[in-house]
């Protein structure tokens, strides 16, 4: 038996029954430890795919199923792929599982919008709570202290061994991999299926990078295509965009009523997390979708601010904007035909960009590509292997400007 505390096994096998993957399996009791701190615990009241829920009913699955999702994905690499076996040490397969759990434990409410509110990515605060929390930091020092740097050096991709880090993040990786087939499933969508013991089986790591096997191209290519699918009809569809910038503007108002002391005990300090460079870590963790809720209750029922109070009542109840096409002529049209009826451009007034290209399935990068092992043993970039995928990311796409106003006013 292996003296170091890191190898400490569960008295048994812990198993958690998992609509996508059947059962999570938990060999290791330091990610049983690491499952039950707070700070993970948080993520059950943290919707997956924030505002979706306002267009597809059911998508109310949690940060906490996807993270162990992601993490029994990265298990299934690290025990049952003979390549993967062989690459990594004892010590990195549990350092890639521990990294996967624990990836998006720095999520805010509503997923990525906060990110805009607050001015600091879900990827630094994870670091911040991973190096910071005490509850973490008790579980790392009982089995290695060194986790303390070895999980967030995963998480950033500055670990040696590129492939450890290419597991948890990276153009094929463990992360996309459950939220595609999660997030298809919770909004009762096709677009994100694709098939994943394929691509499992056809990983290899070659001089310490992820690859692809010859074989696994179509597999890879369904996956990519799956993901472009989602993006355009289910992260960005349009009513999500509306109600993200309706929030948005919620914010920029509170944030200018607060600035004049106004009622600033309705916020709960919630205030004090949008649009700051310094971002007190205990209020951020207290903050999930619940508490949004609570505030978006108190500003109706008690705020003397009636824009405040009108756009809580808008995001509580679904009074979502209608989107209308950009142009300069329309947004001076509607911008006067909101000041003659009693409205703030400001609020109500919103505009809306998306970077279409972006958004494409597969865009080669120095770091973020995917290589494809040739029956030959050349490994070529993907794209010089899928000519469906080459044409498509080489394509030129448009973006997309909408404006966002109150329906009321095109009656």
């Amino acid at each position: 038996m292996n003296s170091n505390k890191l190898f400490t096994l569960c008295n048994e096998e812990k198993v958690l029954r998992d609509p996508i993957h059947g059962y999570i399996h938990i060999h290791y009791q330091i990610i049983y430890d690491l499952i039950n701190v707070p700070s993970f615990q948080r993520l059950r009241r943290i919707k997956q795919l924030g505002a979706s829920y306002i267009v597809y009913t059911t998508a109310i699955h949690d940060r906490l199923s996807h993270s162990l999702g992601v993490y029994e994905i990265a298990r299934r690499l690290c025990e049952e792929n003979q390549s993967i076996r062989n690459a990594l040490s004892e010590e990195e397969k549990i350092y890639v599982q521990i990294a996967a759990l624990l990836h998006d434990i720095g999520h805010g409410p509503l997923s990525h919008v906060f990110e805009q509110i607050s001015n600091i990515s879900h990827e630094v605060m994870t670091n911040r709570i991973i190096t910071e929390d005490k509850d973490i930091q008790a579980v790392f020092n009982a089995y290695d202290p060194e986790l303390t740097t070895i999980i967030p050096s995963i998480i950033n991709h500055r670990y040696q061994k590129k492939c450890v880090w290419q597991l948890v993040s990276s153009q094929l990786d463990a992360d996309r991999m459950d939220y595609l087939l999660r997030d298809a499933y919770f909004t009762g969508t096709k677009y994100g299926e694709f098939d994943l013991e394929r691509i499992l089986r056809t990983i290899r790591v070659v001089n310490n990078e992820m690859v692809v096997k010859h074989s696994g191209i179509y597999a890879v290519e369904d996956y990519l295509m799956a993901r472009f699918h989602m993006y355009y009809q289910v992260y960005y569809h349009i009513n999500i965009r509306i109600f993200e910038k309706m929030f948005l503007a919620f914010c920029d108002r509170l944030v200018t009523l607060a600035k004049q002391n106004q009622q600033t005990e309705l916020y709960n300090h919630f205030h004090e997390l949008i649009h700051t460079d310094s971002i007190d870590r205990a209020l951020y963790e207290y903050y999930d979708d619940s508490t949004l809720t609570e505030i978006f209750k108190t500003v109706i029922n008690h705020s003397d601010d009636e824009i405040l109070k009108d756009l809580a009542s808008r995001l509580l109840n679904r009074r979502l904007f209608k989107e209308i096409p950009y142009s300069r002529e329309k947004d001076a049209l509607y911008n006067q035909l909101l000041l003659d009826n009693g409205y703030n451009p400001d609020y109500y007034l919103l505009k809306d960009i998306q970077t279409l290209s972006s958004n494409r399935p597969y865009v080669s990068t120095g770091k973020q590509k995917i290589n494809i092992l040739c029956t030959d043993g050349t490994i070529q970039e993907f794209t010089q292997v899928s000519s469906i995928m080459k044409s498509i990311s080489t394509a030129s796409l448009e973006n997309e400007t909408y404006l966002f106003i109150p329906r009321e006013i095109l009656k």
